[in-house]
């Protein structure tokens, strides 16, 4: 069963929230606390307000989404990505055992450049920036074809797409990195201001230089070596290298 995120909830986490009902329940805690020494019949007003006041700060906190509560609900929507993409393929050949299947899920910062008005991003308490647009790929290495599952997703509107692509190794030129900038208006708790932050793509290009796919990922020894395997496939193909175990 497919799991259906909270987009009201979500857009929340991104839009940028004012400190003042915090603050205000910190002066109530203070003023209770100050009942309470000051005892008699002052305590008992001194602790409904301490927990009034706490009351409020609790509220404010649960009022946006913590970026653990994002991450998990991400986590079990694509959690079954490798099933799902063999199952969508289709992939009835044998797939290669050497080069298992490789999967990429990110904060998705592509495209920015035409359509800046649909992307929300906000730093997160980790120091870890977050888009409201979402990626997840599959891909999956068979004895004649590549094939490449995405499925991506916004966290704050009901709007999702899938692309399934097989090609014949023969017919693909190479993979790259390409490592890119973009600029982002931010979301934080003093309002909004702009960002210029690095993300890259691995590009699967045809024989004839065009794309194939364009695949975002993040920084990481896996993204090389699925790079390099794609090429070892390419070129190994390309060689009139018919199997592989």
């Amino acid at each position: 069963m497919e799991t259906k995120l909270d987009y009201n909830g979500f857009r929340k986490y991104f839009e940028p929230h004012s400190k003042l009902p915090k603050i205000i329940g910190c002066v109530i805690v203070a003023l209770g606390a100050v009942g309470v020494i000051i005892g008699g019949f002052m305590m008992f007003f001194g602790f409904l307000l301490i927990v009034g006041g706490l009351c409020v700060i609790v509220f404010v906190r649960e009022a946006r989404p913590s970026d653990e509560q994002l991450d998990d609900a991400i986590a079990k929507k694509v959690k079954d990505l490798e099933d799902t993409a063999k199952h969508d393929i289709d992939v009835r050949e044998r797939l290669i055992k050497a080069f298992p299947p490789t999967g990429f899920k990110n904060y998705d910062m592509t495209g920015v450049e035409n359509d800046a008005g649909r992307f929300l991003i906000r730093r997160g308490d980790d120091n870890k920036y977050r888009t409201n647009k979402y990626s997840a790929t599959e891909i999956l290495f068979a004895q004649e074809l590549l094939h490449v599952y995405m499925m991506r997703f916004y966290l704050t509107e009901d709007e999702s797409e899938e692309t399934k692509k097989s090609v014949r190794y023969e017919e693909l030129g190479k993979a790259w990195i390409d490592k890119r900038q973009a600029g982002f208006v931010m979301s934080n708790d003093k309002g909004k201001g702009s960002v210029t932050l690095d993300y890259q793509v691995v590009i699967i290009e045809n024989e004839d230089g065009s794309t194939f796919i364009e695949i975002p990922v993040s920084e990481g020894a896996d993204v090389d070596r699925t790079v390099e395997t794609i090429n070892h496939l390419i070129k190994a193909k390309k060689e009139g290298n018919v199997n592989f175990s």
